[in-house]
């Protein structure tokens, strides 16, 4: 049998025949609608991927033509250079002149109607038809003085007159624009003389190459090796960000182009691929460091992926930092040198001098290099450091664990507003609706004490609770924090006269309880049918053995929530120390409770408290007050003793559906507002401390975070929570430490990733806070635990050489080559990346298939989320992988010879 937290069932026990044929025929056509659901489902989804392809097939379409079309002018531009120059040997060999420097300018006749001719061609002579086109570069490099000359004397006149620009005319024009040329040829024939003139035999559209079924052959413009996009397979930015990123790593980059990548595979590792994506990945970074003219589809890397990260399946959105971990977590496992995983013990310390944390530390590396050993541990791999301090035992542990990703907080946390539903027990005030504001990290206890502040009510005497509909969801405690609620929850705060909880010893004068209403009429699936919201009501200890005093409680509680308050009293008058009543005396005005107007109901609290469905077995039902007033009266002789209700209870009234109408309204009528009940009025109050804080929050301009911010917080001192509790070994027992992380070890190629994608239990949200990181010259030597220690060493003259420092006396300086970044919501965001190209050291935004030149600046913007840093050194980056790398290249090139 399932209960609520509140301890109210919501149907009733018991089940009949009929109702279990209800319950089944309800099911069948839920079934129903569930396979018609998922057919509609499947059917839009179609659609829409059938949709995305043929858009897909668009662009790609009209970026064809526009490749094409430039092409043609790029072409067209080539040929008209080339006509010149023909022309102008042609005339110096009609007018039979030895001399170069005597050629005057070409004929402006034979200019115009040239470049009208070859520049108004839509189809590009093939080579077979025009052969000197292509000799351009060689010939115009054997040109004499007076060429040049003839050169510049043509390009002027052509620049006087406004040469047109090559453009696209149709096919069906061709006829007409070869008499036009033949036309100019025969004016130069008779401007030079017919005897003089060798011309090459004319071109007619029947002899032309589309006539003829030869295929147009033409160079074709290469973009620089690392300028190539990728395609969006279907919200797959998020993967090509992540692969231009790591595509303009300089070591990552030429481990693989060498080819020496293949010498490490390890088809063995039990944790990696079978290789499968090594080779996927060192595919496309060749296809990318190759000059090429179109876009990438990097397909079979996508194929690969889905096949073993099927998580990333489909066109959802997904994050970059989780694929990029994939990518290079199966990087290093199908690269992995360690051809085993042998078992290592837990690195832990307690305690010791102080070089005892040196050499924990330098155990803890050499075990995970004995497990993970490969070019991505050489380069993107560092260490942290962890101390957790007991709070009662002062026991302090030490550990060493590796790290790919510098994950950064952002140290800014916008506040928590919430509208809170107060209900005061008072019945002459008002229930409002109250607007606060707070810090993300403030506990319910926090919000109570403002309430404090506020309303005058002790912290001890208010109970919070979110409600779902009529009923209770949650109650929540004092150290629960406000910023797991989420924005559209439904918060109420009862004011109560007493202590919301009973004293330990069970001497409390007061018992507190939660009030259910509903109707008794015929109920939906055995099922109350409740109204409002819940109430709270405080009945003194010695009424809670009164059936009568209950109900009186009861039907106070409800004046301010109906129309008609004064209908829920009997009324009558009685004269002071019974004197006739005359003029001039007062009469004393008494009231009781209108009797009969619901029926109570107790539920005592079950395993799964109030809920509407029940994992062991059917609900209990409860038994109503009247019953539980009698079973006592029977027990005690006549006289209760111990109260009818407990704090563990919780009540429901069954109120006459004669009368619910009356006091209530239609309450299941939410459209007609003007017969709205007080249940759906609430008067909105705003405190003075809060409309000062929203018109300053108005006015202040967000605080400027830098990167330096964010260490700062990743590495400070914290204390686990309650969710989060540490087992100190001497106390034998969870403990709230305290935690702080320190780094010890940095990496070559350092990634950061700054948190902007927070969760809760319920929802997940973006801090879209600017945060401004250097490009160049990011200092971390002061914060690197082993270069503080060895350069504390060096002052006191002790030896550093056990330190194993890497590039010892060099600074820690870190320079930025490449961002990825996030624009918009996470539900429909875009990513794409920023890069430098290490061979022209130009930045490039690469989205998907665009690729633009930036200047570096622009990769520093508040959508940016992982950065990729490399280290500034004298020597090679990589340590052992650079060695590895420059004794194949030096084979392969002695090999070669």
């Amino acid at each position: 049998m399932s209960f609520h937290s509140s301890g109210l069932p919501v149907s009733s026990p018991v089940h009949t025949a009929q109702a279990f044929e209800d319950e089944d025929a309800t099911l069948e056509v839920l079934m129903e609608e569930y396979i018609r659901s998922i057919e509609l489902y499947s059917s839009l989804k179609k659609r829409v991927e059938t949709v995305v392809k043929e858009k897909e097939e668009r662009v790609r379409r009209q970026e064809e033509r526009a490749r094409l079309a430039l092409l043609a002018a790029e072409q067209n531009a080539v040929r008209f250079k080339d006509t010149k120059r023909i022309l102008k040997e042609r005339i110096r060999k009609a007018k039979g002149i030895e001399d170069e420097e005597t050629i005057g300018p070409i004929s402006p006749v034979a200019s115009v109607l040239s470049a009208r001719t070859f520049n108004s061609y839509s189809v590009p002579y093939s080579q077979e038809n025009s052969p000197n086109v292509f000799k351009t570069r060689t010939e115009s490099s054997r040109s004499s003085d007076s060429d040049v000359d003839t050169e510049n004397e043509a390009n002027s006149y052509m620049a006087e007159q406004g040469s047109p620009k090559p453009k696209q005319v149709p096919i069906n024009h061709a006829i007409k624009l070869n008499s036009v040329r033949n036309e100019g040829i025969d004016k130069l024939r008779s401007a030079t003389g017919p005897k003089t003139v060798v011309m090459a035999p004319r071109t007619t559209f029947f002899d032309s190459p589309l006539r003829i079924g030869r295929v147009p052959t033409y160079s074709t413009p290469k973009r620089r090796p690392g300028r190539v996009g990728l395609n969006n397979l279907g919200n797959t930015c998020f993967m090509n960000s992540v692969l231009q990123c790591l595509a303009h790593s300089p070591e990552l980059t030429e481990y693989f182009l060498t080819g020496f990548y293949r010498q490490e595979l390890n088809p063995s590792s039990p944790l990696g691929t079978k290789e499968t994506i090594a080779e996927a990945f060192g595919d496309l970074l060749d296809k990318i460091w190759r000059p090429t003219s179109h876009p990438l589809v990097p397909r079979e890397f996508e194929q690969q992926l889905h096949r073993f990260a099927p998580q990333f399946n489909g066109h959802a959105q997904h994050d970059a930092q989780e694929f990029l971990a994939f990518l290079l977590d199966g990087l290093h496992e199908d690269l992995n040198r360690a051809p085993q995983k042998p078992y290592v013990g837990n690195s832990d310390r307690n305690g010791g001098d102080e070089q005892e944390p040196i050499q924990h530390a330098l155990t803890a590396w050499d075990q995970h290099k004995r497990l993970n050993n490969s070019t991505i541990v050489d380069l993107f791999q560092g260490q942290y450091k962890s101390t957790l301090i007991c709070p009662e035992c002062k026991n302090v542990s030490v550990t060493f664990d590796p790290f790919m990703f510098l994950t950064l907080p952002l140290p800014v946390q916008p506040p928590w507003e919430h509208i809170i539903n107060w209900v005061p027990y008072d019945l002459t005030k008002r229930h409002l609706r109250i607007p606060v504001q707070l810090s993300r990290d403030a506990s319910i206890k926090d919000l109570k004490s403002l309430m404090k502040r506020w309303m005058g009510t002790p912290v001890e005497n208010q109970i919070c609770v979110e409600t779902i509909g009529h009923s209770i969801y949650k109650k929540f405690g004092d150290h629960d924090a406000v910023g797991i609620i989420p924005e559209q929850d439904t918060i109420v705060i009862y004011e109560l006269p007493c202590s919301a909880q009973p004293s330990a010893n069970g001497s409390s004068p007061w018992i507190s309880v939660a009030v259910y209403h509903s109707s008794d009429g015929p109920k939906v699936n055995d099922s109350p049918d409740l109204f409002g919201i819940p109430l709270y009501v405080a009945i003194p200890l010695e009424e809670a053995r009164s059936e009568e005093a209950i109900y009186a409680r009861l039907v106070e509680r409800y004046s301010p929530w109906t129309n008609h308050p004064q209908q829920l009293f009997n009324r009558f008058s009685t004269t002071f120390s019974g004197e006739e009543p005359s003029e001039g005396t007062l009469d004393h005005e008494e009231r009781t409770a209108l009797e009969g107007l619901f029926v109570i109901k107790v539920y005592p609290p079950g395993q799964n408290g109030y809920s509407f469905t029940s994992k062991d077995g059917p609900l209990r039902s409860g038994e109503t007050l009247a019953q539980r007033a009698n079973n006592a009266t029977a027990s005690s002789a006549g006289h209760p003793e111990t109260p009818l209700i407990s704090f563990r209870d919780t009540l429901l009234c069954e109120w006459d559906s004669n009368l619910l109408e009356f006091f209530f309204g239609p309450i299941s009528n939410k459209d007609e507002k003007e017969k709205s009940t007080p249940w759906d009025r609430w008067e909105l109050y705003e405190h003075p401390q809060y409309t000062a804080a929203a018109r300053a929050k108005k006015v202040r301009k967000e605080p400027e975070i830098t990167l330096e911010d964010c260490l700062d917080e990743f590495t400070k001192e914290e204390t686990l929570g309650k969710d989060d509790l540490w087992y100190c070994p001497r106390c034998k027992k969870h403990q709230p430490a305290t935690k702080k992380l320190e780094l010890w070890k940095m990496p070559d190629i350092l990634v950061v990733q700054l948190k902007r994608f927070g969760s809760s239990s319920l929802f997940r949200h973006k801090i879209d806070a600017f945060v401004d990181f250097p490009m160049e010259g990011l200092d971390l030597t002061g914060r690197v635990e082993q270069s503080l220690t060895a350069r504390e060493w060096s002052e006191e003259g002790k030896p550093i050489e056990g330190l194993e420092v890497q590039n010892e006396g060099e600074p820690l300086i870190y320079d930025l080559y490449a961002v990825n970044e996030h624009v918009g919501w996470l539900d429909s965001g875009h990513y794409s990346a920023y890069a430098r190209n290490f061979e022209n050291n130009i930045w490039y935004h690469f989205d998907d298939t665009r690729v633009t030149p930036i200047r570096a600046k622009d990769s520093v913007n508040p959508n940016a989320y992982l950065l990729f840093y490399r280290r500034r050194s004298e020597s090679p980056l990589g340590g052992i992988t650079h060695d590895k790398v420059a004794e194949y290249r030096k084979s392969q090139a002695e090999g070669g010879r």
